[in-house]
């Protein structure tokens, strides 16, 4: 729970896109395993979904460390802690990749699976 909230609006985003591409893919390993035409374009669909997953969360992190890099950049910082704020804020916004590599796992191995049954059961 902590590193959703360290990640900040980026693990909405990761978290929502993830359980989506579960779901595609589950449906597209479903529509594979009956041997429907469209499969192939389900489960594909369902990976890139997961895949966007582990993407949006690297987004996150690039993010959150740009706004720590700006917040040090004024001048109502003491130089003599901008070090420690630095490792601090570039670690909250690591969470961010960690959570959506976590996140986006399970939906990329359905979203593949699926997407090899498809092509298998052609």
């Amino acid at each position: 729970m902590r590193a959703f909230f360290e990640c900040g609006w980026a693990a909405y985003a990761l978290s929502f896109v993830a359980v989506l591409g579960l779901a595609v893919g589950l449906t597209g390993l479903g529509l594979a395993v009956f041997r429907v035409r469209l499969a192939p374009v389900i489960a594909g669909v369902g990976l890139m979904l997961a895949l966007s997953a582990m993407g949006t969360g690297v987004l996150g992190t690039f993010l959150g460390e740009r706004k720590v890099d700006r917040i040090l950049a004024g001048p109502s910082i003491d130089p003599s802690a901008k070090a420690a704020i630095q490792a601090e804020g570039y670690a909250e916004a690591r969470q961010c990749t960690e959570l959506g590599l976590g996140l986006g796992a399970a939906p990329a191995v359905v979203g593949a699976a699926a997407l090899l049954v498809a092509l298998m059961r052609r």
